[in-house]
């Protein structure tokens, strides 16, 4: 959604950009020149045009509507250690603060949540029965390096019908107010 957004505001920008050209040249009494025909303005502007552009707001529903489907949420699991213990995976709504939460058994290298609500989302995991927690941040597709120092989660849009993979929970290096807290279940 957020593609067609840019899109939309660089059709209105350059539409603004055209607009403004023609204008000018109508205030300066010259000849717009197009495709070899010339227009001829008048010597006195007869009216003067302001365009506002409006760039509608997108807010994702938390409930799906008839036309909406649910989408599907997957990706990795990492640990920084000798195997992977089992964990507590969690989604959870950035809006509404709803959670969608699985538990994983020890060694369990991938998640995939199924049937979510269109909405924005922190793909997040704790240890269970700790207070370790690990998310999907820009640090992971940045490759986890010293050089990636953002540890907050990245928020994830699922949109109606949509399959989002390589959502890997594998930033466990941030501070630990890096990660969301952990759900009270």
């Amino acid at each position: 959604m957020k593609y067609f957004q840019l899109v939309l505001l660089i059709l209105i920008l350059a539409s603004l950009l055209a607009i403004s050209f023609f204008l000018y040249k109508i205030v300066q009494n010259k000849p717009v020149m197009d495709n070899n025909v010339v227009l001829e303005s008048s010597p006195t502007p007869v009216a003067t045009v302001v365009v506002t552009p409006t760039i509608p707001t997108l807010t994702p529903s938390v409930t799906p509507t008839s036309a909406q489907k649910a989408g599907n949420v997957s990706g990795k699991i990492c640990y920084p250690g000798e195997g992977i213990p089992p964990l507590k995976i969690y989604l959870q709504n950035t809006t509404t603060n709803a959670v969608l939460v699985q538990s994983t058994s020890q060694n369990q290298n991938s998640y995939s949540f199924s049937n979510v609500i269109p909405g924005t989302y922190y793909a997040f995991a704790y240890v269970k029965g700790g207070n370790l927690g690990g998310d999907y941040s820009p640090a992971v597709p940045c490759g986890l390096s010293v050089n990636c120092t953002d540890h907050k989660p990245i928020a994830v849009n699922v949109v109606s019908g949509s399959s989002l993979t390589n959502i890997d929970i594998c930033d466990w290096y941030g501070q630990p107010s890096d990660v969301p807290a952990q759900p009270q279940q």
